[in-house]
């Protein structure tokens, strides 16, 4: 336009100032243009540390999660249920599988012996042991496996397959089981260089013939592990209603024995023994 002289030298002229003009607008647009790219570019970065952070914290809640439950649910020494945990595990399965099933309920002979004479440590290795030997005797036939208290240990088993459910087989079914774990129980421990033979007594009780919740169930195997103990001790016997009568009647004889004594309704008679 230049070239051509005229007018169109004016109208180049101004072509020139209108490029200058835009020129400067739009380094001040692209300067613009830059900053928001670099900040979207922090945003993302920052957006994604975030992220990150998030998922970093939601496993550290989700961990800390299955410690408290483990906490809550397990026995830190043996590693079974404790007793919250074997009530979550049997509402579960009543909820569930259902149908029959077997408890046992074990009491370990001559624990405290083993406690006075070899320490609280080697106790602690014999129970650990037994729940060991538990996890491995029950095998696919436990449902929950649970140290109660102290040297007691609970065992809920399914009757199996192959027409364990009649009465009879039930029966047979629980005596087999039970017997595998009084034999797993009795075999000698080597502990603290020591060898000890505790045993265990084993109360059954049958589901839901002998109760129909756990702690009832718990209740009767327990008297039975009684009645064990009574017999001599590293044996099984099964709950039957006699067994409460007898443990009612004792409750109530020692609970009105002391009132009898104070009133004086009680006198000691000595009777000779005559050759």
């Amino acid at each position: 336009l230049f070239l051509n002289g005229g007018t169109e030298g004016l109208l180049a002229a101004l072509c020139l100032v209108f490029m200058g003009v835009m020129t400067i607008a739009h380094r001040g647009s692209n300067n613009v243009l830059r900053e928001a790219i670099d900040l979207g570019r922090q945003n993302a970065k920052l957006v994604e540390e975030m992220r990150r952070t998030n998922l970093y914290l939601e496993d550290r809640v989700a961990e800390r999660t299955r410690t408290l439950h483990e906490l809550a649910h397990r026995d830190q020494l043996t590693g079974l249920l404790n007793r919250r945990g074997l009530t979550v595990a049997f509402d579960a399965w009543v909820a569930g599988e259902g149908g029959h099933a077997i408890l046992l309920f074990l009491d370990l002979d001559h624990f405290k012996q083993i406690n006075d004479g070899l320490g609280h440590e080697a106790g602690d290795l014999v129970l650990s042991e037994v729940a060991r030997r538990l996890s491995q005797t029950c095998g696919d036939q436990a449902v929950a496996l649970a140290r109660w208290g102290g040297d007691e240990f609970v065992c809920l088993l399914r009757p199996g397959d192959g027409g364990d459910e009649r009465d009879g087989d039930l029966r047979e079914t629980a005596d087999r089981l039970a017997g595998r774990v009084a034999s797993a129980c009795a075999a000698p421990f080597h502990i603290a260089g020591a060898q000890c033979q505790p045993m265990a007594s084993i109360g059954v009780a049958l589901y839901p013939e002998g109760g129909g919740d756990l702690n009832q169930l718990v209740r009767r195997a327990d008297h039975a592990g009684g009645e064990a103990k009574r017999r001599g001790r590293g044996r099984f016997v099964h709950y039957d209603r006699t067994l409460s009568v007898a443990m009612q009647r004792q409750v109530t004889i020692f609970a009105d024995f002391e009132p009898a004594m104070a009133r004086g309704e009680i006198t000691i008679a000595y009777q000779p023994v005559v050759d």
